[in-house]
């Protein structure tokens, strides 16, 4: 996983969440340098865990543009989110599962393994990650953060963030009348 670079595919996925209701949705975007960009929302399982919902969506996000192919093996994908969290349990994740360290047992020369001294994310997130690795196993992977919820922001990224946080409020709104209707 590099910090920057020039990517193929470039992904945002945002999500919306009522602790009211428990419904989730989430929201994503999509743009392959001179193809058109694309968009794509559903529902997404909800938890308490806002980070979990938002690591959830970006799964999904990439479930999906894998699935029509408009993520291709080798592609360098940029995944950016709103969530500093979501992005940092990724990071801690690979981190964890990368690094290991070898050392010598003073009682016999069989070498062991040693994990960091770094719990990783819950298994809930674990299982997330492990999925969209398993997604885009075949791709260089660059994490972005974006601010959210700027008022008067300005530029692209402020315009695809905050279109993925209106398909992800459709999506919770849509759930929350199915939720209602179900009664």
């Amino acid at each position: 996983m590099r910090e920057y670079s020039q990517s193929n595919v470039t992904v945002f996925a945002d999500a919306s969440a009522s602790h009211t209701t428990k419904v989730a949705g989430y929201g994503g975007w999509a743009k392959r340098g001179a193809a058109s960009a694309i968009t794509t929302s559903g529902p997404v399982k909800y938890t308490t865990d806002v980070a979990l919902i938002e690591l959830r969506s970006l799964v999904k996000v990439c479930a999906t543009l894998v699935k029509v192919g408009y993520i291709k093996p080798d592609d360098c994908v940029m995944l950016q989110t709103d969530s500093a969290d979501a992005l940092r349990r990724i990071y801690t994740l690979k981190a964890y599962a990368a690094r290991t360290v070898r050392v010598s047992s003073h009682k016999d020369s069989e070498s062991v393994t040693i994990e960091r001294n770094r719990k990783p994310p819950c298994a809930d997130s674990v299982e997330a990650i492990t999925i969209l690795f398993r997604l885009l196993q075949k791709n260089d992977l660059v994490l972005r953060h974006v601010r959210g919820h700027q008022r008067n922001g300005k530029g692209g990224r402020y315009y695809v963030n905050n279109l993925c946080d209106k398909l992800a409020n459709k999506e919770r709104k849509l759930g929350e009348k199915l939720h209602e209707n179900t009664r």
